[in-house]
């Protein structure tokens, strides 16, 4: 069965990974290389209600509360989910929606051997979604990820794009608090020694790190017949 390649871009929320995800995609598709942009971060969709029944029954809160205090709505939310049933459940759930997705969205498009390149990948959902809020270790993490594997495609090569909390927070409008991006800043550092993760410097300008990233996934081509 042919098989194509799968490249990933991860980080905080502003970090760049669209913009070098689409300019990535953009030049090898100018090379005549198969290759499809993917969003890959997971889209609530069964969690989306259990999310909903938590903000208002057991927070009792508004989502956009989470931007009038930040501290407090994270406090009171780790809090919860001190309880192991509610955090299995609010776990288990976030994880089935990322595997259908990925089972629906990437693996046919590997199949017939495409190059995917990957916009936020299960590295994302585990620390941005999962791993803070639950007050996961280092060692959980990693534990997480490689279980993961033996279900989901493992990236052939994953790049994380680091950058400044404080730079990230004024590109985005979205983002409730510094403090959001400081912890799973520190997250996705830790994983990303551990995995061996391919770091870039996410202040560079779009050109340096697009050229950086196609150095590195240059030999995966040279063994791609797509």
């Amino acid at each position: 069965m042919k098989k194509g390649i799968l490249i990933c871009f991860i980080g905080i929320d502003g970090a760049g990974k669209t913009t070098i995800a689409r300019r990535l995609n953009e030049n090898l598709k100018e090379e005549r290389v198969n290759s499809q942009y993917l969003y890959g971060r997971v889209i609530p969709i069964v969690s989306r209600f259990l999310m909903w029944v938590g903000r208002k029954i057991l927070l009792k809160r508004r989502k956009e509360d989470i931007f009038l205090n930040y501290d407090d709505y994270n406090t009171q939310k780790k809090e919860i989910f001190k309880n192991k049933f509610i955090s299995k459940i609010y776990e288990w759930s976030i994880l089935f929606d990322q595997v259908i997705q990925i089972d629906f969205k990437i693996i046919p498009r590997l199949v017939v051997g495409k190059v995917v390149i990957c916009d936020r990948y299960v590295f994302d959902t585990v620390v941005t979604d999962i791993a803070v809020d639950l007050n996961y270790s280092n060692n959980d993490i990693i534990d997480l990820i490689d279980k993961l594997f033996h279900i989901i495609p493992k990236p052939d090569i994953t790049f994380l794009i680091d950058i400044p909390e404080e730079i990230a927070y004024h590109r985005k409008n979205d983002i409730p608090h510094l403090s959001y991006l400081s912890e799973r800043r520190k997250l996705y550092l830790v994983m990303g020694k551990f995995l061996r993760l391919i770091l870039l410097e996410g202040s560079k300008s779009i050109d340096e790190l697009s050229k950086e990233a196609y150095e590195n996934i240059r030999h995966l081509l040279w063994r791609y017949d797509g």
